[in-house]
């Protein structure tokens, strides 16, 4: 009997457990909200909108250990009542009933070697 229990949950305990596993984040943390934001431009860059987009929703957010960090990040992204062009950013809000987009943005962090590598992709 107690073989059939460690054989039914050893899977969770070497799941949690694997160097390089994906982790599930909590997407209201707020350690993770300056990652994000920093990573804004990347998305706005290969985005068609002609409006800057910003970010309605953390939908998910993932953490692998690589060869630093990579943090996985899907936003639903709304489109604001700026203009790409515009310069100052700082007052852009998400239009009234925005189109949205979800997008996937990823960071690769190496903090010993100061390096921060932003990638995105839109998923819908």
């Amino acid at each position: 009997m107690n073989t059939l229990l460690v054989l039914l949950f050893a899977p969770f305990f070497i799941a949690t457990a694997i160097p390089g596993g994906i982790k599930t984040m909590d997407v209201n943390n707020p350690k993770y909200l300056d990652k994000i934001w920093m990573g804004i431009p990347t998305i706005n860059a290969m985005s068609n909108s002609s409006n800057y987009l910003v970010p309605a929703k953390v939908l998910s957010a993932t953490e692998q250990t690589v060869a630093g960090v990579r943090y996985t990040f899907d936003l639903l992204m709304a489109e604001t009542n700026c203009n790409q062009k515009n310069g100052n950013r700082s007052m852009c809000i998400p239009s009234p009933n925005a189109p949205t987009s979800t997008y996937r943005l990823t960071l690769l962090e190496k903090l010993w070697k100061n390096y921060s590598e932003y990638s995105a992709e839109k998923i819908n």
